[in-house]
């Protein structure tokens, strides 16, 4: 017995993670065609270019129609809740994350999901804290503020 052949990307969907690089974002990570039925855990997008960006790597997949997309804030307890409403015959799991601040998708190697779903809601999770995190700029030192008063 032979394992299904992965579909081809299209010269469309080419065009699509073209854009995503020509406008600065970068990709890290893939998602193989093999890796189907998926659930794809992402987070909410907190901005509109970053909306964009995972707009265009979605539109990028082939064969996105064995694709089920479950947005999640991060919590362990509300992503296991989410993940038992998907279908069953679904074999692979995989988070994406979007770091608008560094211009990255950054895609986490599918895996199957093991007999304990706290434990893959709990690794989910903590994959998703880094890109819920906020981007705090830590407040000037006295130097920085010195050498600004006399004009670098």
């Amino acid at each position: 017995m032979t394992a299904p052949r992965a579909q081809a990307i299209s010269r469309t969907q080419r065009a699509f993670l073209r854009a995503l690089h020509r406008w600065g974002w970068e990709v890290h990570g893939q998602l193989g065609g093999h890796f189907r039925p998926l659930i794809l855990v992402t987070a909410p997008l907190p901005s509109w270019h970053a909306r964009l960006a995972w707009k265009l790597y979605w539109l990028s997949l082939p064969d996105r129609k064995r694709i089920v997309r479950v947005v999640s804030s991060g919590h362990a307890a509300e992503l296991q809740e989410r993940l038992k409403r998907v279908p069953r015959n679904v074999r692979w799991l995989a988070c994406i994350g979007v770091d608008g601040a560094r211009k990255c998708i950054s895609v986490h190697r599918p895996f199957h999901p093991g007999p304990f779903p706290e434990r893959d809601a709990a690794h989910l999770s903590r994959y998703l804290a880094y890109f819920n995190r906020p981007t705090v700029t830590p407040p000037p030192t006295e130097a920085a503020r010195a050498a600004e008063r006399e004009g670098y």
